[in-house]
């Protein structure tokens, strides 16, 4: 009779078991109520690089995320405001983005996907869709991800930004570090990935229209600042204070940016820029040169011939503050500068000469 009973009670347990099995795995996974049909997007990537379609804005972009030497200069906290077919969504920027000139919470950006998204997304239960792929979290309109991509130079009317690949697009947001004022992915031709970060080490008290020395230019940060590089797990590799090369004083941002990044004398390193406005009538800006070589390394590159004391000069007409290579195949800059002989701007060029830019009119 005790045999009876234990087998009775095993068999129950069992049942149970099974029943209780069943029944998480049920709420565990997504409910759908069906499916519904996503509109296939135009693969603009592969056709651009292939030369079946021209872009308006050229296809460095395009080539370069293909070939897996782009570098990624634009991130930000956005809200999906809609899935327009597998390739394209538009977003607005919730939280601060490392893009010069953006207002966020006002800023509606389109994200192209270079990995595209599923065919057919599922129906909810409440009646929102929930857009798929492999790789990517689940995408619901109206609700925020974090995203990191290339955005696309000369944009208009709003930016458009490359996600070369579904990890970019994240649905858990970093938690914020507030040394941290921007950050970007750098891959180098040979295929090396860093983050580079501007970060401020001192804080200083910013200066009001009333103060001694007050400049609109530092009004959104004051202080010390560095470069930091690391590896793509967040290990620190490199630490490089740039007030140094900015008198050693203390030194302003107007908001937070993205260093403008290129391989600007073709050594295969990726080169970027700060710069701040040299407070006269010229209208020019003065640039510190840097640069990141394959092992994460930082270091500052000299410029003279211009004006000797190692930055390299630029007027901000016509250039959005930026300077810039005519010949993308050369390793020189072309510059406008303020030619006081004339009292107008003249053209010139940054020539790479034996490890430092010599200016040449």
């Amino acid at each position: 009779m005790e045999t009876t009973k234990s087998r009775s009670s095993s068999k129950i347990i069992t049942f149970l078991s099974i029943l209780l099995a069943i029944v998480l795995l049920v709420g565990c996974a997504p409910r759908t109520t069906g499916t519904v049909d996503v509109l296939v997007g135009d693969d603009l990537t592969t056709q651009i690089v292939e030369g079946g379609a021209i872009s308006l804005y050229g296809g460095d972009v395009p080539i370069s995320i293909s070939k897996g030497t782009y570098t990624a200069n634009f991130s930000a906290t956005v809200k999906v405001v809609s899935v327009d077919d597998t390739r394209m969504i538009a977003a607005e920027i919730t939280l601060p983005t490392t893009t010069v000139g953006q207002d966020p919470g006002n800023v509606v950006v389109y994200l192209y996907l270079c990995q595209p998204i599923s065919t057919t997304a599922d129906k909810l239960p409440d009646g929102t869709i929930g857009y798929k792929g492999q790789g990517y979290p689940q995408i619901i309109t109206g609700k925020s991800y974090y995203v990191v991509g290339v955005l696309q130079p000369g944009w208009q009317d709003h930016p458009l930004v490359y996600i070369p690949t579904a990890a970019e697009f994240r649905q858990n947001l970093p938690e914020p570090d507030k040394t941290i004022i921007s950050s970007e992915m750098i891959v180098l031709s040979s295929g090396e990935k860093y983050t580079l970060q501007l970060k401020q080490t001192e804080y200083m008290k910013l200066l009001t229209p009333s103060d001694p020395g007050f400049d609109i230019y530092e009004g959104a940060y004051r202080g010390r600042f560095s470069f930091v590089t690391r590896n793509m797990d967040g290990t620190l590799i490199d630490e490089l204070g740039i007030n140094q090369y900015f008198g050693n004083g203390p030194f302003g941002l107007v908001g937070a940016f993205v260093p403008a990044t290129g391989d600007y004398n073709k050594d295969g390193d990726i080169d970027f820029n700060i710069g701040t406005p040299v407070g006269d009538d010229s209208g020019e800006m003065k640039f510190a040169l840097f640069s990141i070589n394959k092992a994460g390394k930082l270091r500052h590159i000299n410029a003279r011939g211009y004006k000797e004391d190692g930055y390299i000069y630029a007027t901000a007409d016509g250039q959005t503050w930026g300077f810039w290579q005519e010949d993308p195949h050369s390793k020189n800059i072309t510059v406008s500068v303020w030619g006081s002989e004339i009292h107008s701007y003249i053209t010139g060029e940054y020539v790479w000469t034996n490890g430092e830019y010599v200016f040449k009119k």
